[in-house]
């Protein structure tokens, strides 16, 4: 998991986004900390390998509303969670349109 707040996860985070074949405004820390910095959650990036491929997934941490232990949820930062590319069949699925490969 990368941390936007950690300044060498950062760069690897931006690292990551150049590396990929759509690099999006939308994927970069740059774009997440706006979330952090409104007070809505700390952010950050689960890193997904594979044997194929490495997926990256921001995500925003915030704390449970109303409970009496230290527990967070993890939500996208985006107005949708990814959705299926293509067709999912019952053995093979297709990754989400904001996960996407990376080098």
């Amino acid at each position: 998991m990368l941390s936007a707040q950690v300044p060498s996860e950062f760069a690897q985070w931006n690292h990551y986004v150049d590396g990929a074949p759509t690099p999006d405004t939308y994927y970069r820390p740059e774009y997440a900390t706006l979330y952090d910095e409104n007070g809505d959650g700390r952010i950050v990036a689960l890193v997904v390998a594979t044997s194929a491929n490495r997926f990256l997934l921001p995500l925003l941490l915030r704390p449970v509303p109303f409970s009496d232990r230290d527990e967070i949820d993890a939500i996208t930062p985006y107005v949708a969670a990814g959705q299926p590319k293509g067709r999912c069949h019952r053995r093979e699925r297709v990754g989400a349109q904001t996960a996407q490969p990376l080098p």
